[in-house]
Order: C-alpha cells, then sequence, then structure tokens
C-alpha cells in the first residue's frame, strides 16, 4: 500500500506533466526552457530511449528456471 505522501507526489507530478502539453507558456519560462515544441520532443524522445534501452537489457538477460 501506497503512502499518502507518494500518492500526492505523483499527481501533483502528473498535474505538472499535463500542464506542460496542455497550458500556454509564460515568457519566463520560454526563456528558462526553451520552445514548448522542442521541450515537449525532447520529453518524447527520452521516453522513446528508455523504452528502447529497457527492451535490449531485458534481451540481454536470462532465467534460469
Amino acid at each position: 500500500m501506497k503512502s499518502p505522501f507518494a500518492t500526492i507526489a505523483i499527481l501533483i507530478a502528473a498535474a505538472v506533466v499535463v500542464w506542460l502539453f496542455v497550458a500556454a507558456w509564460p515568457d519566463w519560462l520560454t526563456g528558462i526552457i526553451g520552445a514548448k515544441k522542442l521541450a515537449v520532443t525532447t520529453i518524447f524522445n527520452g521516453v522513446t530511449l528508455a523504452g528502447l534501452y529497457f527492451l535490449v537489457a531485458s534481451g540481454f538477460t536470462s532465467s534460469s528456471g
């Protein structure tokens, strides 16, 4: 069972990710992170690469059972 703190942290992280995709970015955030399209593309590229690493790593493991 998850603690209430973990549940709240997951909900806040999910809300921030949704906000990054749908909200209009203020000028100060664009100055820090860059263009919205670039940030979203970078996030998707990172998730895709992580999935690829997972698939490759799971192919190198073997179960001896």
